[in-house]
């Protein structure tokens, strides 16, 4: 978070900057106290789900889980001034990344990933299945799943517990990057490699669907000592 709000701050700064005609108005750093409070409001109005920000601070939004009424944590034009410049790189960085899809949040997906794996030890049983993050905007990377209820968005491979479907391990989809991990397995089957690999020697069962099961992943999974409970091939 602290470096969401340097990053967030410094944007703001460069574009005022550069650019003070479309950038008017007082700005004020934002501070760490009140990024959290800005996050606290964007997971409550995917909630309450209003068509227009002016909803949410309405007299009559008043949300249960907060006691509270949005003007009297952020005012509306303080929350849309912090969305304007929410940054999480330093763009000045870019051209060292230039083969990094993600590299604009490429940070933020890795601490997310390590706090997953370190706060939270899974069962035994580990699902993998590719997830949809629903996005209909402009974006090189946004997928279209027909047989998906969400049918437009960004592609994700999903390393979860399969007790209680918390995410573990994740990978966004942006082509065929996935690591070289063994030169005879295919796309798939290097991506559930990839995502449980750091689950080796654990005792934890894999379980996939006919999408990434195949004799050669099969083979591999059991040379890593890991099992395959139901599947024909061993």
């Amino acid at each position: 978070m602290k470096f969401i709000v340097e990053m967030t701050n410094l944007n703001a700064r460069r574009k005022r900057e550069s650019d003070p005609q479309n950038n008017k108005g007082a700005w004020s750093d934002v501070t760490l106290e009140e990024l959290r409070a800005f996050y606290g409001l964007l997971f409550l109005m995917e909630v309450m789900s209003y068509d227009r920000d002016e909803m949410y601070w309405s007299n009559n939004a008043k949300h249960w889980l907060v006691g509270s009424k949005f003007g009297e944590i952020m005012t509306m034009d303080r929350f849309i001034q912090i969305r304007r410049y929410l940054h999480f790189s330093d763009d000045n960085e870019a051209s060292n990344h230039r083969n990094d899809k993600l590299f604009k949040v490429r940070r933020i997906l890795d601490s997310l990933r390590n706090s997953f794996q370190s706060e939270y030890a899974p069962h035994k049983d580990i699902s993998v299945d590719k997830a949809m993050i629903p996005f209909k905007g402009r974006l090189g990377m946004k997928q279209y799943m027909k047989d998906k209820p969400v049918k437009f968005g960004i592609k994700m491979w999903v390393a979860a517990d399969a007790d209680t479907a918390y995410c573990h391990n994740f990978e966004i989809y942006v082509g065929k990057n996935t690591e070289n991990i063994n030169k005879n397995l295919g796309m798939v089957s290097q991506v559930v490699i990839s995502l449980t690999k750091h689950l080796e020697m654990k005792g934890h069962v894999i379980y996939t669907d006919n999408f990434y099961t195949s004799p050669t992943l099969a083979d591999f999974l059991y040379s890593c000592t890991m099992k395959m409970e139901n599947n024909p091939f061993l």
